[in-house]
């Protein structure tokens, strides 16, 4: 009976999430289909729930069909939770990867390499947060453009520098404690004030909502990396990989990384689920949206202008957490899974 129930629970968060799925890739079609708008009736506004298909999970202050709202707002929440994952994962895999691959000791860099980054480095992080004011396509060319003109000075620098002793010198970069202390660092300052505060200097839209809440969001990637590369860089492929003059960079994302990202991917579900809570609690509060994207958080968000109108709150509410429950049950399947095929 037991195994049966969890079958049941098992195939029915599948089912949902399909369903929700859909929903993202189709949202016109299906709206059209049931015959819902998105529309604002100031006449209808803070209807409650009837028994038809515009009205069953009510309106909101505005009038607006709460179903077309959720069903519009579907491809925006996941759209968010799963491209701030991706980003969040693929930044945390690499400083992850690197601070157990390097140590504090393995990575050494010469002193005109170290001077180049000083000076390199912030500029282009000014660049970053100029292109957060522009359009999605203006914005990658000018920080595509910034990465390449800061290519072409490292070369022609570092040809310069190679000409002189004194900046040839080595140095060990301590890779690990730089990187340990950082991640204490945004550990110890609450999530929410640093979402708060990069919201402020960021331009709303959904694009800049996804870097705000993928930049923020990596440190238990790189701690999970880490600490799979802290033991996969003491295996006898590594050290045989070294001794036979492998490059380190092969080494590192050829074979280092592919053996150590199993339990990211896994991982990968029960993270997107957790930026989900974090996207719907911004948009909540009016944070990192523009005013006419609708998200789930924003949906909940109108139970603040009529606490009266129950059902601007609970629908949505039940679908987050649904959805996240889902996240959850399919990931512990995948992890399960997993386990039980690597064993």
């Amino acid at each position: 009976m037991k195994e049966k129930v969890k079958n049941i629970l098992d195939y029915s968060a599948i089912t949902y999430l399909g369903i929700v799925f859909i929903l993202c890739l189709f949202p016109h079609f299906i709206l059209g289909l049931l015959g819902l708008d998105i529309d604002v009736h100031l006449k209808a506004g803070s209807q409650s729930p009837a028994w038809n298909v515009a009205e069953v999970f009510g309106r909101d202050n505005l009038g607006r069909s709460i179903l077309a709202m959720m069903i519009n707002g579907a491809k925006f929440s996941l759209a968010i939770s799963i491209f701030s994952a991706t980003l969040a994962t693929v930044i945390g895999v690499f400083l992850g990867a690197f601070s157990g691959f390097f140590g504090d000791n393995a990575l050494k860099v010469t002193l005109g390499n170290s001077l180049l980054l000083i000076l390199l480095v912030p500029i282009n992080f000014y660049y970053i947060g100029l292109a957060t004011n522009l359009d999605p396509l203006e914005g990658v060319l000018l920080v595509s453009g910034c990465l390449l003109l800061s290519l072409l000075v490292w070369w022609l620098i570092d040809a310069a520098f190679r000409k002189l002793s004194i900046f040839q010198r080595k140095m060990s970069v301590p890779v690990d404690f730089v990187q340990m202390k950082f991640v204490e660092i945004l550990y110890a300052i609450p999530t929410y004030f640093v979402l708060l505060a990069l919201a402020g200097i960021f331009k709303p839209s959904v694009q800049s909502l996804v870097v705000i809440i993928g930049i923020t969001s990596w440190p238990m990637t790189a701690l999970l990396l880490r600490t799979e590369m802290l033991k996969i860089r003491e295996m006898d492929f590594v050290h045989a990989l070294k001794l036979a003059g492998v490059p380190w960079y092969r080494i590192l994302f050829r074979h280092a990384i592919p053996n150590a990202i199993s339990p990211v991917v896994v991982d990968f579900l029960f993270f997107a689920s957790g930026l989900l809570v974090i996207e719907s609690t911004l948009s909540f509060i009016g944070i990192g949206l523009p005013g006419e994207i609708i998200s789930w958080g924003k949906i909940l968000a109108s139970f603040k202008h009529n606490s009266a109108s129950w059902w601007t709150a609970l629908f949505p509410g039940i679908i987050i957490f649904l959805t996240v429950l889902s996240f959850h049950r399919v990931g512990r399947m995948v992890k399960i899974k997993y386990s039980f095929t690597s064993h």
